[in-house]
Protein backbone atom coordinates (compact mmCIF):
# COMPACT_ATOMS: atom_id res chain seq x y z
CA UNK A 1 0.00 0.00 0.00
CA UNK A 2 1.24 3.15 -1.08
CA UNK A 3 1.86 6.35 1.34
CA UNK A 4 -0.37 8.55 -0.56
CA UNK A 5 -2.98 5.56 -0.33
CA UNK A 6 -2.51 5.73 3.35
CA UNK A 7 -2.37 9.36 3.73
CA UNK A 8 -6.03 9.57 1.96
CA UNK A 9 -7.11 6.71 4.16
CA UNK A 10 -6.21 8.96 7.47
CA UNK A 11 -7.76 11.69 5.97
CA UNK A 12 -11.58 9.99 5.14
CA UNK A 13 -11.43 8.52 8.50
CA UNK A 14 -10.77 11.82 10.08
CA UNK A 15 -13.24 13.48 8.16
CA UNK A 16 -15.86 11.02 7.96
CA UNK A 17 -15.51 11.14 12.14
CA UNK A 18 -15.37 14.87 12.40
CA UNK A 19 -19.09 14.90 9.57
CA UNK A 20 -20.64 12.37 12.14
CA UNK A 21 -20.16 14.33 15.02
CA UNK A 22 -21.42 17.50 13.34
CA UNK A 23 -24.52 15.62 12.31
CA UNK A 24 -25.31 13.57 15.45
CA UNK A 25 -24.86 17.35 17.35
CA UNK A 26 -27.61 18.56 14.24
CA UNK A 27 -29.87 15.58 15.26
CA UNK A 28 -29.49 16.42 18.63
CA UNK A 29 -30.31 19.91 18.04
CA UNK A 30 -33.21 19.31 15.73
CA UNK A 31 -34.73 16.58 18.57
CA UNK A 32 -34.49 18.91 21.47
CA UNK A 33 -36.55 21.68 19.08
CA UNK A 34 -38.97 19.07 18.25
CA UNK A 35 -40.08 19.73 21.58
CA UNK A 36 -40.18 23.42 22.16
CA UNK A 37 -43.66 25.18 21.66
CA UNK A 38 -41.78 27.95 18.50
CA UNK A 39 -41.30 24.25 16.43
CA UNK A 40 -45.13 23.60 16.27
CA UNK A 41 -46.24 27.35 15.91
CA UNK A 42 -43.94 27.65 12.55
CA UNK A 43 -46.77 27.37 10.21
CA UNK A 44 -45.18 24.40 7.58
CA UNK A 45 -44.44 22.25 10.69
CA UNK A 46 -47.85 22.28 11.95
CA UNK A 47 -49.63 21.60 8.38
CA UNK A 48 -47.70 18.94 8.12
CA UNK A 49 -48.06 17.53 11.47
CA UNK A 50 -51.66 18.09 10.70
CA UNK A 51 -51.39 16.18 7.42
CA UNK A 52 -49.23 13.49 8.69
CA UNK A 53 -51.68 13.37 11.75
CA UNK A 54 -54.76 12.38 9.35
CA UNK A 55 -52.99 9.85 7.21
CA UNK A 56 -51.83 8.52 10.24
CA UNK A 57 -55.90 7.90 11.39
CA UNK A 58 -56.90 6.99 8.04
CA UNK A 59 -54.39 4.32 8.27
CA UNK A 60 -55.44 2.91 11.37
CA UNK A 61 -58.84 2.66 10.33
CA UNK A 62 -58.57 0.96 7.36
CA UNK A 63 -56.48 -1.70 8.71
CA UNK A 64 -59.16 -1.98 11.82
CA UNK A 65 -61.30 -2.61 8.78
CA UNK A 66 -59.61 -5.27 7.24
CA UNK A 67 -60.40 -5.56 3.30
CA UNK A 68 -59.00 -9.16 3.22
CA UNK A 69 -62.01 -10.38 5.41
CA UNK A 70 -64.33 -9.58 2.45
CA UNK A 71 -63.27 -12.37 0.42
CA UNK A 72 -66.72 -14.44 -0.88
CA UNK A 73 -64.64 -17.50 -1.31
CA UNK A 74 -63.99 -17.56 2.64
CA UNK A 75 -67.53 -17.95 3.39
CA UNK A 76 -67.65 -18.81 7.18
CA UNK A 77 -64.75 -15.98 7.73
CA UNK A 78 -66.57 -13.26 6.28
CA UNK A 79 -69.39 -13.74 8.88
CA UNK A 80 -66.82 -14.62 11.70
CA UNK A 81 -67.13 -10.74 13.02
CA UNK A 82 -70.64 -9.68 13.81
CA UNK A 83 -69.90 -6.02 14.18
CA UNK A 84 -69.14 -5.41 10.61
CA UNK A 85 -72.64 -4.70 9.70
CA UNK A 86 -75.34 -2.81 9.10
CA UNK A 87 -79.19 -3.16 9.45
CA UNK A 88 -81.75 -2.69 6.61
CA UNK A 89 -84.91 -3.12 6.08
CA UNK A 90 -87.48 -3.74 3.13
CA UNK A 91 -88.07 -1.07 1.27
CA UNK A 92 -91.32 0.16 -0.56
CA UNK A 93 -90.94 -1.76 -3.85
CA UNK A 94 -89.76 -5.16 -2.24
CA UNK A 95 -92.70 -5.04 0.13
CA UNK A 96 -95.17 -4.14 -2.66
CA UNK A 97 -93.69 -7.55 -4.21
CA UNK A 98 -94.05 -9.69 -1.11
CA UNK A 99 -97.53 -8.39 -0.32
CA UNK A 100 -98.25 -9.58 -3.95
CA UNK A 101 -97.05 -12.83 -3.34
CA UNK A 102 -98.74 -13.52 0.52
CA UNK A 103 -101.47 -12.66 -1.25
CA UNK A 104 -101.72 -14.94 -3.95
CA UNK A 105 -100.78 -17.71 -1.44
CA UNK A 106 -103.76 -16.47 1.00
CA UNK A 107 -106.42 -17.36 -2.13
CA UNK A 108 -105.61 -21.42 -1.36
CA UNK A 109 -106.25 -21.23 2.24
CA UNK A 110 -109.77 -21.89 3.41
CA UNK A 111 -111.84 -18.53 4.30
CA UNK A 112 -114.39 -17.90 7.11
CA UNK A 113 -117.12 -17.91 4.45
CA UNK A 114 -116.00 -21.05 3.33
CA UNK A 115 -115.33 -22.41 6.66
CA UNK A 116 -118.89 -21.54 7.19
CA UNK A 117 -120.70 -23.61 4.70
CA UNK A 118 -118.71 -26.46 5.21
CA UNK A 119 -119.96 -26.89 8.98
CA UNK A 120 -122.90 -29.24 9.70
CA UNK A 121 -123.53 -27.48 13.39
CA UNK A 122 -122.73 -24.62 15.57
CA UNK A 123 -119.57 -26.66 17.50
CA UNK A 124 -118.22 -27.17 13.77
CA UNK A 125 -118.73 -22.99 12.93
CA UNK A 126 -116.99 -22.43 16.20
CA UNK A 127 -113.60 -24.65 15.53
CA UNK A 128 -113.14 -23.85 11.84
CA UNK A 129 -113.09 -19.97 13.21
CA UNK A 130 -110.54 -21.01 15.91
CA UNK A 131 -108.98 -23.26 12.92
CA UNK A 132 -109.01 -19.91 10.90
CA UNK A 133 -108.06 -17.51 13.16
CA UNK A 134 -104.84 -19.58 14.32
CA UNK A 135 -103.50 -20.07 10.54
CA UNK A 136 -99.65 -19.08 10.45
CA UNK A 137 -97.73 -17.69 7.71
CA UNK A 138 -95.75 -21.15 7.13
CA UNK A 139 -98.99 -22.83 5.77
CA UNK A 140 -98.56 -19.80 3.40
CA UNK A 141 -97.87 -21.94 -0.34
CA UNK A 142 -96.05 -19.11 -0.79
CA UNK A 143 -93.95 -18.44 2.28
CA UNK A 144 -90.65 -20.19 0.82
CA UNK A 145 -90.56 -17.83 -2.33
CA UNK A 146 -91.34 -14.97 0.37
CA UNK A 147 -88.42 -15.77 2.01
CA UNK A 148 -86.17 -16.67 -0.93
CA UNK A 149 -86.93 -12.90 -2.66
CA UNK A 150 -85.91 -11.65 1.01
CA UNK A 151 -82.47 -13.61 0.55
CA UNK A 152 -82.02 -12.53 -2.98
CA UNK A 153 -82.61 -8.78 -2.53
CA UNK A 154 -80.13 -9.00 0.66
CA UNK A 155 -77.49 -11.43 -0.77
CA UNK A 156 -75.10 -10.39 2.22
CA UNK A 157 -77.32 -10.83 4.97
CA UNK A 158 -75.94 -13.07 7.78
CA UNK A 159 -77.40 -16.57 7.73
CA UNK A 160 -77.83 -16.69 12.11
CA UNK A 161 -79.66 -13.83 11.64
CA UNK A 162 -82.73 -15.29 8.95
CA UNK A 163 -82.99 -18.80 10.37
CA UNK A 164 -84.31 -16.33 13.59
CA UNK A 165 -85.82 -13.79 11.73
CA UNK A 166 -87.69 -16.71 9.64
CA UNK A 167 -88.60 -18.77 12.89
CA UNK A 168 -90.21 -15.88 14.00
CA UNK A 169 -92.24 -15.21 10.57
CA UNK A 170 -93.33 -18.28 10.41
CA UNK A 171 -95.33 -18.14 13.73
CA UNK A 172 -96.76 -15.03 12.84
CA UNK A 173 -100.70 -14.61 11.95
CA UNK A 174 -100.53 -15.51 8.09
CA UNK A 175 -102.93 -11.98 8.20
CA UNK A 176 -100.21 -9.83 10.20
CA UNK A 177 -96.96 -11.33 7.89
CA UNK A 178 -96.36 -8.39 5.69
CA UNK A 179 -96.73 -6.02 8.69
CA UNK A 180 -93.88 -8.28 10.35
CA UNK A 181 -91.74 -7.95 7.73
CA UNK A 182 -92.22 -4.41 6.42
CA UNK A 183 -90.83 -3.77 10.64
CA UNK A 184 -88.09 -6.21 10.81
CA UNK A 185 -84.45 -5.16 10.61
CA UNK A 186 -81.73 -7.58 8.65
CA UNK A 187 -78.50 -7.60 9.80
CA UNK A 188 -76.20 -7.48 6.62
CA UNK A 189 -72.50 -7.40 6.01
CA UNK A 190 -70.72 -4.19 5.55
CA UNK A 191 -67.44 -2.75 5.80
CA UNK A 192 -68.69 -0.21 8.13
CA UNK A 193 -69.20 -0.86 11.91
CA UNK A 194 -73.18 -0.13 12.08
CA UNK A 195 -74.23 -2.61 14.34
CA UNK A 196 -73.61 -3.03 17.95
CA UNK A 197 -71.12 -0.74 20.47
CA UNK A 198 -68.53 -0.89 17.91
CA UNK A 199 -71.01 1.87 15.96
CA UNK A 200 -69.08 4.43 18.70
CA UNK A 201 -65.83 3.63 17.71
CA UNK A 202 -66.58 4.21 13.93
CA UNK A 203 -68.60 7.73 15.04
CA UNK A 204 -65.53 8.59 16.72
CA UNK A 205 -63.21 7.81 13.38
CA UNK A 206 -65.28 9.78 11.21
CA UNK A 207 -65.76 12.91 13.98
CA UNK A 208 -61.62 12.90 14.19
CA UNK A 209 -61.77 12.95 10.02
CA UNK A 210 -64.24 16.00 10.19
CA UNK A 211 -62.02 18.34 12.68
CA UNK A 212 -58.35 17.50 11.00
CA UNK A 213 -60.34 18.06 7.59
CA UNK A 214 -61.65 21.12 8.92
CA UNK A 215 -58.70 22.79 10.82
CA UNK A 216 -56.30 22.16 7.42
CA UNK A 217 -59.28 24.16 5.48
CA UNK A 218 -59.15 26.78 7.90
CA UNK A 219 -55.59 27.09 8.11
CA UNK A 220 -55.54 27.03 3.98
CA UNK A 221 -58.10 30.18 3.58
CA UNK A 222 -56.21 31.93 6.61
CA UNK A 223 -53.28 31.56 4.37
CA UNK A 224 -55.33 32.37 1.06
CA UNK A 225 -56.84 35.28 2.35
CA UNK A 226 -53.48 36.80 3.68
CA UNK A 227 -54.37 36.61 6.99
CA UNK A 228 -51.75 34.49 7.83
CA UNK A 229 -51.52 31.78 10.44
CA UNK A 230 -52.19 32.12 14.36
CA UNK A 231 -49.76 30.40 16.12
CA UNK A 232 -51.93 30.67 19.19
CA UNK A 233 -54.53 28.86 17.64
CA UNK A 234 -52.63 25.27 17.82
CA UNK A 235 -53.58 24.66 21.38
CA UNK A 236 -56.89 25.27 20.47
CA UNK A 237 -56.49 22.69 17.37
CA UNK A 238 -55.27 20.00 19.43
CA UNK A 239 -57.90 20.58 22.46
CA UNK A 240 -60.81 20.46 19.47
CA UNK A 241 -59.32 16.83 18.23
CA UNK A 242 -59.57 15.57 21.27
CA UNK A 243 -62.81 16.85 22.49
CA UNK A 244 -65.01 16.81 19.24
CA UNK A 245 -65.80 13.06 19.31
CA UNK A 246 -67.55 12.94 23.11
CA UNK A 247 -69.59 16.18 21.26
CA UNK A 248 -70.49 14.04 18.40
CA UNK A 249 -71.43 11.10 20.22
CA UNK A 250 -73.09 13.19 22.93
CA UNK A 251 -75.47 14.65 20.44
CA UNK A 252 -76.12 12.04 18.36
CA UNK A 253 -77.41 9.90 21.99
CA UNK A 254 -79.25 13.19 22.49
CA UNK A 255 -80.92 12.72 19.19
CA UNK A 256 -82.07 9.42 19.68
CA UNK A 257 -83.01 9.91 23.04
CA UNK A 258 -85.55 12.95 22.34
CA UNK A 259 -86.92 10.74 19.22
CA UNK A 260 -87.16 7.89 21.14
CA UNK A 261 -86.63 7.66 24.75
CA UNK A 262 -86.60 3.85 25.21
CA UNK A 263 -84.19 3.07 23.37
CA UNK A 264 -81.68 5.69 24.74
CA UNK A 265 -78.96 3.09 24.69
CA UNK A 266 -79.91 1.52 21.63
CA UNK A 267 -78.31 3.71 18.67
CA UNK A 268 -79.73 3.15 15.48
CA UNK A 269 -76.87 3.83 13.36
CA UNK A 270 -76.37 3.75 9.02
CA UNK A 271 -74.16 5.44 6.43
CA UNK A 272 -75.87 8.84 7.24
CA UNK A 273 -74.65 8.44 11.18
CA UNK A 274 -71.36 8.68 9.67
CA UNK A 275 -72.13 11.60 7.44
CA UNK A 276 -73.35 13.69 10.46
CA UNK A 277 -70.60 12.38 12.69
CA UNK A 278 -67.98 14.07 10.28
CA UNK A 279 -69.80 17.25 10.00
CA UNK A 280 -69.94 17.29 13.66
CA UNK A 281 -66.59 17.22 13.70
CA UNK A 282 -65.67 19.93 10.75
CA UNK A 283 -68.45 22.54 12.12
CA UNK A 284 -66.92 21.49 15.78
CA UNK A 285 -67.84 24.64 16.72
CA UNK A 286 -71.31 25.00 15.59
CA UNK A 287 -71.92 21.50 17.41
CA UNK A 288 -70.52 23.25 20.89
CA UNK A 289 -73.73 26.01 20.13
CA UNK A 290 -75.78 22.88 19.33
CA UNK A 291 -75.06 20.95 22.59
CA UNK A 292 -75.49 24.54 24.58
CA UNK A 293 -79.10 24.59 23.14
CA UNK A 294 -79.65 20.82 23.75
CA UNK A 295 -78.86 21.88 27.64
CA UNK A 296 -81.87 24.34 27.96
CA UNK A 297 -84.18 21.00 26.30
CA UNK A 298 -82.54 18.01 28.56
CA UNK A 299 -81.72 20.69 31.88
CA UNK A 300 -84.22 23.60 31.78
CA UNK A 301 -83.45 24.45 35.14
CA UNK A 302 -81.34 27.50 36.56
CA UNK A 303 -82.14 29.32 33.49
CA UNK A 304 -82.38 33.36 34.77
CA UNK A 305 -82.99 34.42 31.44
CA UNK A 306 -86.43 33.10 30.99
CA UNK A 307 -87.94 33.97 34.43
CA UNK A 308 -86.28 37.23 34.95
CA UNK A 309 -88.94 40.41 33.78
CA UNK A 310 -87.92 43.20 31.03
CA UNK A 311 -86.95 45.89 33.29
CA UNK A 312 -89.92 49.32 32.70
CA UNK A 313 -87.44 52.16 33.10
CA UNK A 314 -89.71 53.78 35.47
CA UNK A 315 -86.97 55.71 37.49
CA UNK A 316 -84.03 57.71 36.05
CA UNK A 317 -82.75 55.82 33.17
CA UNK A 318 -79.35 56.94 33.65
CA UNK A 319 -79.12 55.87 37.64
CA UNK A 320 -80.40 52.42 36.49
CA UNK A 321 -78.12 51.84 34.25
CA UNK A 322 -75.19 53.03 36.54
CA UNK A 323 -76.24 50.91 39.28
CA UNK A 324 -77.24 47.54 37.29
CA UNK A 325 -74.67 44.38 37.06
CA UNK A 326 -73.20 44.35 33.31
CA UNK A 327 -74.24 41.08 31.68
CA UNK A 328 -72.70 38.72 28.96
CA UNK A 329 -73.99 39.37 25.01
CA UNK A 330 -73.75 37.22 22.25
CA UNK A 331 -74.53 37.92 19.17
CA UNK A 332 -74.86 35.19 16.10
CA UNK A 333 -74.19 36.92 13.07
CA UNK A 334 -75.13 35.50 9.41
CA UNK A 335 -75.12 37.34 6.12
CA UNK A 336 -78.38 37.04 3.15
CA UNK A 337 -77.36 38.13 -0.37
CA UNK A 338 -79.57 35.86 -3.17
CA UNK A 339 -77.73 37.63 -5.96
CA UNK A 340 -74.18 36.17 -5.02
CA UNK A 341 -73.30 33.72 -7.17
CA UNK A 342 -71.25 31.34 -4.41
CA UNK A 343 -73.33 31.58 -1.02
CA UNK A 344 -70.23 29.96 0.71
CA UNK A 345 -67.58 32.25 -0.18
CA UNK A 346 -69.48 34.83 0.59
CA UNK A 347 -69.78 33.29 3.99
CA UNK A 348 -66.42 32.91 4.86
CA UNK A 349 -66.05 36.95 5.34
CA UNK A 350 -68.39 36.70 8.37
CA UNK A 351 -65.39 36.53 11.10
CA UNK A 352 -64.40 40.17 9.35
CA UNK A 353 -67.99 41.61 10.66
CA UNK A 354 -67.82 45.14 13.01
CA UNK A 355 -70.38 44.51 15.47
CA UNK A 356 -71.08 47.02 18.19
CA UNK A 357 -73.45 47.78 20.92
CA UNK A 358 -74.67 51.86 20.93
CA UNK A 359 -76.45 53.10 23.58
CA UNK A 360 -79.56 54.87 23.11
CA UNK A 361 -78.94 57.61 25.83
CA UNK A 362 -75.40 58.46 24.13
CA UNK A 363 -71.88 57.74 24.78
CA UNK A 364 -69.16 55.37 22.65
CA UNK A 365 -70.24 52.58 20.76
CA UNK A 366 -69.28 49.30 22.56
CA UNK A 367 -67.64 46.86 20.31
CA UNK A 368 -68.06 42.63 20.15
CA UNK A 369 -65.14 40.37 19.94
CA UNK A 370 -65.63 37.14 17.38
CA UNK A 371 -65.33 34.11 19.65
CA UNK A 372 -63.80 30.65 18.74
CA UNK A 373 -61.52 29.78 15.85
CA UNK A 374 -64.42 28.75 13.55
CA UNK A 375 -64.05 31.59 10.53
CA UNK A 376 -67.54 30.48 9.27
CA UNK A 377 -68.84 30.57 12.80
CA UNK A 378 -70.33 34.62 13.00
CA UNK A 379 -70.59 34.80 17.30
CA UNK A 380 -69.50 37.90 18.78
CA UNK A 381 -69.60 38.42 22.37
CA UNK A 382 -68.77 41.04 24.98
CA UNK A 383 -68.35 39.65 28.65
CA UNK A 384 -69.95 42.69 30.56
CA UNK A 385 -72.51 45.37 28.71
CA UNK A 386 -74.46 47.28 31.30
CA UNK A 387 -77.86 46.82 31.32
CA UNK A 388 -80.30 49.07 29.63
CA UNK A 389 -81.19 49.79 25.99
CA UNK A 390 -79.18 49.37 23.01
CA UNK A 391 -79.00 49.69 19.17
CA UNK A 392 -76.95 46.43 17.89
CA UNK A 393 -75.11 47.57 14.61
CA UNK A 394 -72.85 45.18 11.97
CA UNK A 395 -71.01 46.09 9.21
CA UNK A 396 -69.28 44.24 6.85
CA UNK A 397 -67.15 44.82 3.78
CA UNK A 398 -65.73 41.70 1.53
CA UNK A 399 -62.88 41.81 -1.03
CA UNK A 400 -65.36 41.96 -3.77
CA UNK A 401 -66.40 45.42 -2.62
CA UNK A 402 -69.70 44.34 -1.22
CA UNK A 403 -70.84 45.94 1.65
CA UNK A 404 -73.36 44.56 3.99
CA UNK A 405 -75.58 46.10 6.93
CA UNK A 406 -77.76 46.08 9.67
CA UNK A 407 -79.27 47.54 12.84
CA UNK A 408 -81.64 46.25 15.34
CA UNK A 409 -83.04 47.56 18.86
CA UNK A 410 -81.96 45.46 21.68
CA UNK A 411 -82.72 45.70 25.42
CA UNK A 412 -79.80 44.05 27.52
CA UNK A 413 -81.19 42.33 30.55
CA UNK A 414 -79.63 40.19 33.44
CA UNK A 415 -79.05 37.09 32.78
CA UNK A 416 -78.11 35.43 29.37
CA UNK A 417 -78.67 37.99 25.97
CA UNK A 418 -78.13 36.38 22.91
CA UNK A 419 -79.31 37.95 19.65
CA UNK A 420 -79.30 36.61 15.76
CA UNK A 421 -78.68 39.37 13.42
CA UNK A 422 -78.83 39.23 9.61
CA UNK A 423 -76.84 41.39 7.08
CA UNK A 424 -78.24 42.24 3.73
CA UNK A 425 -76.36 43.89 0.93
CA UNK A 426 -76.20 48.14 0.95
CA UNK A 427 -76.13 50.41 -1.83
CA UNK A 428 -72.75 52.74 -1.39
CA UNK A 429 -74.17 56.23 -1.75
CA UNK A 430 -71.35 58.37 -3.98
Amino acid sequence: MGIKTIYCLIIYQLCHKQLATIAKKQEKKWFKHLFTAEFWQEQNHWLAFLTFLLLLTVSVYLVMHDLEKYNPEKAKAYYDDPHEAEFKTMDAADISYITSLINVGSTSIPTTSSALKNAEDSTDIVQDEAQFAGIRFKNNPNCRAVKDYIIYQLPYVYPEDTVKVFALLDQQPNSLAVNFIQTARFRVKSYFWLAGPHTYVEIIFWTIFGVITSILFYIAMAIAKGTGFKPSETPGHLAKIVYSPFISLIIIFSYNYLSNPDSFIDVSASKGTLIISFLLGFYSSRAMKLLDKLKDLILPYGDDSKSVAVPTMQTDPELMIAQATPSAVTVDVSVNDPSHQDAEELNAHISQTQVSLVPDLGGDPIPLEKTGEDELDGTFSAPAIPQGNYTLTANLVTADGGNYAATQPVQVINGENTYNITLTKTEVSG
